[in-house]
């Protein structure tokens, strides 16, 4: 029988509702995860997305930290680390990868806990820095991994279910979820690009064929106009291989004078569906075809190899004009899930999920 699936199997859609803790005393405030590893791992950095810097704060340390059995909080006693200087930091309002002084052992399903905390210098309410640890959305994690925090001077969990955004690096993997939300693009039939999608390729590994059903992206529809798109799916060499069309009056409960965003179902006729090939790049892209804005909702990772921590796949965001060349940006992808019919024969399981959460 064969089987289908998500890739990514779990992935964030929303693009708002952002959670950050503010560390701003040198002797207390911290924010952490407690994580699980998926897999054994030698780690040589850690990822945390820092979004605003007040003044000029002093030094913070950042690494591992074990998990204490009664409280499920960080133990207080650091094992692998490194020490930054937070007024050096340029570019905040981003992912930051900080490589510790020595790599830490994780072991799978052990769990462990990332913390960052000031350690020294000069940290108050005008020398402070803002560390978003994740975000309200359609896919909550509502146990493990979760985000602790201290600001007021008791460390505690955040009981707010949230999308988590932290991530640790090996040398071959990036682990976690070091993926943040863009606002997206606005387009329709009139703008340049009027095509937004992605570049994929399913690892040769998990099977022989398969067909693309459809989509589940992060999208918006004006609300007071009535927008139409093609759903394409290409090979690598732009020739089409499907096409289904949409109406937003199909898709939308009518809300006059404003944008609605959400997670929408856009499904090819699976009766005409070509079959796929493992290992082979494909292009599936929504195109505008009237003057009514639609808007796309991007995924950003610090490189590329960062998805990695979501999906053995590869997706790579791609835009275009018209017939015109594609322009492809390999560190954005689309909030969009493929929806995969493995067509192999006797299926493939779950290939998303091998190995854990990374896909």
């Amino acid at each position: 029988m064969a089987n289908a699936y998500f890739q990514p199997p779990i992935i964030g859609f929303s693009t708002s509702n952002l959670q950050t803790g503010v560390i701003q005393d040198a002797t207390t405030d911290l924010v952490g995860w407690a994580i699980p590893p998926e897999e054994d791992a030698t780690v040589l950095s850690v990822l945390v997305f820092l979004t605003v810097r007040t003044g000029s704060p002093g030094t913070f340390r950042i690494g591992f930290q074990g998990c204490d059995a009664t409280t499920g909080l960080n133990d207080g006693v650091w094992q692998s680390y490194t020490d930054i200087n937070a007024s050096s930091l340029t570019g905040i309002g981003q992912f930051f990868n900080f490589t510790l002084d020595t790599p830490q052992t994780v072991q799978r399903g052990k769990i462990i806990c990332i913390v960052i905390q000031p350690i020294s210098g000069t940290w108050n309410a005008s020398n402070s820095l803002s560390v978003a640890y994740g975000r309200q959305n359609t896919y909550p994690w509502n146990a493990l991994p979760y985000v602790f925090t201290n600001t007021t001077g008791t460390t505690a969990k955040v009981t707010t279910p949230l999308y988590l955004f932290y991530g640790y690096r090996s040398a071959t993997k990036t682990y976690g979820n070091p993926i943040r939300s863009g606002t997206g693009a606005i387009f329709n039939s009139t703008t340049t690009p009027d095509e937004y999608g992605m570049r994929f390729t399913l690892p040769a590994t998990w099977g022989k064929r398969f067909t693309l059903l459809g989509i589940n992206a992060n999208h918006r529809f004006s609300g007071g106009g009535n927008a139409t798109i093609n759903l394409n799916l290409y090979d690598s060499n732009s020739n089409l291989l499907a096409q289904n069309s949409f109406d937003s009056d199909q898709l939308l409960i009518p809300v006059s004078g404003v944008n609605v965003d959400g997670t929408y179902q856009f499904m090819f006729d699976e009766s005409t569906l070509p079959e796929l090939s493992y290992g082979t790049e494909y292009i599936i892209a929504i195109e505008a075809t009237n003057s009514v804005d639609n808007r796309t909702s991007t995924l950003t990772a610090l490189q590329a190899s960062d998805y990695s921590a979501i999906t053995q796949a590869t997706l790579q965001y791609t835009t275009r004009k018209d017939t015109g060349a594609w322009t492809t940006t390999p560190i954005y992808a689309l909030g969009w899930q493929l929806m995969i019919l493995d067509t192999s024969g006797g299926g493939i399981g779950y290939p998303g999920m091998t190995g854990g959460m990374r896909g």
